[in-house]
């Protein structure tokens, strides 16, 4: 069971980094994810966004956008976010985890519980999956979009954009 994730960017690095703090067998998974992971894990968020959201299948693509960016803002204030964890014990138990470096990440949907499924390739044959709520996922991809702005990487979530109007059709002076 997750008892916390923390995602940060890390400048000298130059990558976000993702501390799970795993409850029941208090163990730490740091994982470092470079930008080209993470440019494909933004594909992969934006279709697991709107597939969270069940827009219908007629809809136009705006409408789409439209709906799976207010469920996600619905769900996502639904979690509990801290500024900082303020709990050493947490922050001693993250230093003494060894720091692995993520190679592919995919994200789906579990079959059988509806729960949401990211699994980190890790060194070849070592990996690590997370089983999230949607409340947690979302509240994962809000904390993935407010690194991003930290970051110089010119990356974010389209889904979670604001539409633009369109321009009305015509002559522009």
């Amino acid at each position: 069971m997750i008892e916390r994730l923390k995602l940060t960017y890390l400048p000298a690095e130059d990558r976000l980094e993702l501390c799970i703090f795993a409850a029941a067998p208090n163990r730490v998974h740091r994982l470092h994810l470079t930008r080209r992971v993470t440019r494909g894990w933004l594909e992969q968020i934006a279709r697991i966004v709107e597939l969270s959201a069940q827009p219908p299948a007629s809809a136009q693509p705006e409408a789409r956008a439209a709906i799976a960016r207010l469920h996600h803002e619905a769900l996502a204030a639904k979690v509990t976010y801290a500024k900082s964890s303020g709990d050493d014990a947490l922050q001693a138990r993250a230093a003494a985890a060894p720091a692995r470096l993520v190679t592919a990440l995919s994200c789906g949907r579990s079959k059988q519980d509806g729960r949401w499924i990211l699994h980190f390739s890790l060194a070849p044959g070592e990996a690590v999956s997370l089983a999230l709520s949607a409340e947690t996922l979302h509240g994962l991809v809000q904390l993935l979009a407010a690194q991003l702005q930290s970051t110089d990487w010119q990356l974010d979530l389209p889904v979670l954009r604001a539409p633009v109007a369109r321009a009305a059709e015509g002559v522009m002076h």
